[in-house]
C-alpha cells in the first residue's frame, strides 16, 4: 500500500469530516496515513489543494503557501475549499466524496484553475474547524 499516493486531503478525512471511496487508510507505526488509490484523482486533488492554498493567502494572512502550514490553517483550506466548491456547484454535502466533486468541477468550469475562487476563499475565511476534544468528550 505505499506504493499508493498520499492524499491531499489527508487531514479532514483523518478527522471524520469528509470523505472519500478512493481513500485507503494505512499505519505507518503508530500514525495513520491516507493514501490513494487513483495516481489522476491524487493529482486532480493535490493540483486543488495547492490553488486553494495560493488563492486563501490573503484570508489566512500568510505570504507562503508552498511550505508546510500550520495543521489550523491547512485544514481551514481543506475543509472550507471543499464546502465553497460545493457550494458554486450546489452539491449538497461536499464532503461525502471529494473525488467525485472534483471531477465535478473540473468538468463543469474546464479546469481546475477556472474556478470562481472568490466565492471559494469567502467559504474558507468563514470556515472554523472544530475543536479537539478531550477524553471525556469536553473541550
Amino acid at each position: 500500500m505505499s506504493d499508493l499516493p498520499r492524499c491531499a486531503f489527508e487531514k479532514p478525512i483523518l478527522s471524520a469530516q469528509c470523505r472519500c471511496p478512493l481513500a485507503a487508510r494505512s499505519a505507518l507505526g503508530e500514525a495513520l496515513r491516507v493514501r490513494c488509490q487513483s495516481e489522476a484523482a491524487s493529482s486532480r486533488c493535490f493540483a486543488l489543494r495547492n490553488l486553494l492554498r495560493d488563492k486563501a493567502r490573503f484570508a489566512l494572512k500568510v505570504t507562503d503557501t508552498r511550505g508546510k502550514m500550520p495543521f489550523g490553517k491547512e485544514l481551514r483550506v481543506m475543509l472550507g475549499g471543499l464546502a465553497g466548491l460545493a457550494e458554486v456547484l450546489e452539491v449538497p454535502d461536499a464532503g461525502q466524496d471529494i473525488d467525485a466533486l472534483v471531477r465535478l468541477a473540473q468538468a463543469r468550469f474546464g479546469s481546475l484553475e477556472q474556478l470562481p475562487f472568490d466565492q471559494v476563499v469567502r467559504q474558507i475565511a468563514a470556515t472554523r474547524p472544530r475543536g479537539r476534544r478531550g477524553s471525556d468528550g469536553s473541550r
